[in-house]
């Protein structure tokens, strides 16, 4: 298996004034592999 192409360890964001937007314990991406970001309007999608 080769490495991935993105790699993530514990990863967390959010605004000072809100609980964490994101909150990823561990994951991976490898190449050719696609996500899809969903949510309202307004919730961080672009962050």
């Amino acid at each position: 298996m080769n490495a991935p192409l993105v790699d993530l360890d514990r990863l967390q964001f959010s605004y000072k004034t809100q609980e964490n937007l994101i909150d990823l314990t561990s994951w991976q991406l490898q190449a050719g592999e696609q996500i899809l970001v969903s949510g309202p309007s307004g919730c961080g999608k672009s962050t």
